[in-house]
């Protein structure tokens, strides 16, 4: 039985609980949203979040990342000192950098709304959203030492009760205001996570040091080097990201926008719940042996074969039941999502391979192939995005949604075999394949057969098979089955 499956699956179980959690209450949100807001509403906030995203990348220097990774480390070796002397560090610095988003957002409101609505229209929503920034880098920074010492119960209290409140305030308010809610929504959001954060951060005691001005910026200027290179891949998806939004606005206009956001917040949020729940785990964990070749190796391979299987059932169910997921989680006029949604998913297969390999690069602080990495790879991605979106839309993103995935895992796995002599099993593969399989032709049949009994039946059989796989997998990997059975049991 391993002990990186019990660990991961652990920490999976627990954040996957708080992201269904997150999903149920995301449902009932974006249920309201796209019917009192409409296609327009959907893409005018993604728009801000967006905008404010990318600025708040090139201001924030990494520092969130950066920390984790010292805190975990020197949790690791015991040294209760480094942990205590970089969170202090942390919190210091991430005021200037929080002020520093702030600034620029409000200086350039005028400017970024002509920019991204073709007017100054919005210049007073950018104003008073360029506070969000500085509230939102504070909160990053209260949570990494939850994160670093891997307290997961409080992060996980901190994710449940802020998306419960903010529910309860941010329904009423779209109801009231409709379009005019989005500003103060996004601003309260950032309110209620900073008070959360500064809850269950206080309740881990650190050691009281003194740290004199000139140790403190030398550890924060090493502290953003690294920041920098790990925020950079970030940083570049974003802009690439935001450039694609832009395209589409300008071609297709903002209902396009609303239309791309809303089907990327599915396929990214809804099916990459299984990014989220293991990856607050996973970095913390391989940065703990990343000295240790053998256990980087048995953990990234063990970290990898975890995602293809929880993803795989998931995979297939939404093939499915991609119309109905729309229909509850959006509304009927997103139907035109379909395509895309189906095609998109299959694009996950393999990016919880080449997610889990990135991660590798991070935790040696390898900024440098980092940063070439992610500006070779950002470039292709976007040119491929415009490729696809000028000659099918919509539906065309779903297409290089796949196609970009694929190339970045052979892109990946070439850079970390080359630097690290490191690369996939040939048991991870095989399972690869076999699962590729199994999911294209589900795919393929969900496009090309007519919708009747028989291929229904079909399908949800295959739905059953690989969540039956799936499960049988897990129990001879780490028999966490049958320990929660016992304690059922027991109970």
């Amino acid at each position: 039985m391993s002990e990186n499956y019990k660990n991961s699956l652990k920490a999976t179980a627990l954040f996957g609980g708080v992201e269904m959690y997150t999903i149920l209450i995301s449902v009932i949100k974006n249920k309201f949203i796209a019917v009192l807001l409409s296609t327009e509403g959907v893409g005018i906030s993604g728009l801000f979040t967006q905008t404010t995203g990318m600025i708040s990348s090139l201001t924030n220097f990494g520092l969130q990342n950066s920390a984790v990774r010292d805190v975990a480390a020197a949790n690791a070796s015991g040294n209760n000192y480094e942990v205590s002397k970089t969170i202090i560090v942390l919190r210091r610095i991430i005021w200037i950098t929080g002020f520093l988003g702030t600034i620029i957002t409000a200086v350039l409101s005028t400017w970024l709304s002509k920019l991204v609505f073709g007017s100054d229209k919005y210049a007073i929503a950018f104003l008073l959203l360029s506070v969000t920034l500085l509230l939102n880098q504070i909160s990053s920074g209260q949570n990494v030492l939850v994160q670093g010492l891997r307290k997961y119960n409080y992060l996980a209290k901190s994710n449940v009760l802020g998306q419960t409140i903010g529910l309860l305030i941010s329904v009423p308010l779209y109801y009231i205001w409709r379009k005019d809610a989005i500003v103060p929504v996004l601003i309260i959001s950032s309110v209620i996570s900073l008070l959360l954060s500064f809850f269950f951060s206080r309740k881990i005691p650190i050691e009281k040091i003194r740290i004199d001005k000139h140790t403190t910026i030398n550890i924060g200027i090493d502290m953003a080097k690294l920041g920098l290179a790990m925020n950079f891949s970030g940083i570049v998806t974003l802009t690439m990201a935001y450039v694609l939004r832009l395209f589409i606005s300008n071609k297709g206009g903002v209902d396009e926008v609303g239309l791309y956001v809303a089907g990327s917040a599915i396929s990214e949020t809804y099916v990459g719940l299984v990014f989220a729940a293991m990856g607050t785990d996973y970095y913390p964990r391989l940065v703990e042996v990343i000295e240790d070749k053998v256990k980087t190796k048995n953990l990234v391979f063990d970290q990898v074969m975890i995602g293809l299987l929880l993803i795989f059932p998931i995979q297939i169910a939404f093939i499915i039941f991609s119309p109905l997921v729309i229909k509850i989680l959006l509304s009927a006029k997103f139907l035109s999502l379909v395509f895309f949604l189906k095609t998109a998913i299959l694009g996950m297969l393999f990016k919880i391979c080449s997610w889990t390999l990135t991660y590798v690069i991070i935790a040696n602080k390898d900024s440098k192939l980092l940063i070439i990495s992610s500006i070779i790879f950002g470039v292709f991605m976007l040119v491929i995005n415009l490729l696809f979106y000028s000659f099918r839309g919509i539906d065309g993103l779903g297409i290089s949604y796949v196609i970009t995935n694929f190339c970045y895992l052979l892109w990946i796995g070439f850079l970390v075999y080359f630097r690290y002599k490191l690369r996939l099993s040939q048991e991870i593969l095989k399972y690869l394949g076999s699962i590729a399989v199994v999911v294209f032709s589900c795919y393929f049949i969900s496009i090309y057969c007519d919708y009747n009994i028989a291929t229904t039946i079909g399908l949800c059989f295959l739905l059953l098979l690989s969540s039956a796989f799936t499960l049988y997998q897990l129990e001879k990997r780490s028999g966490l089955i049958t320990i929660f059975t016992n304690k059922i049991r027991k109970r």
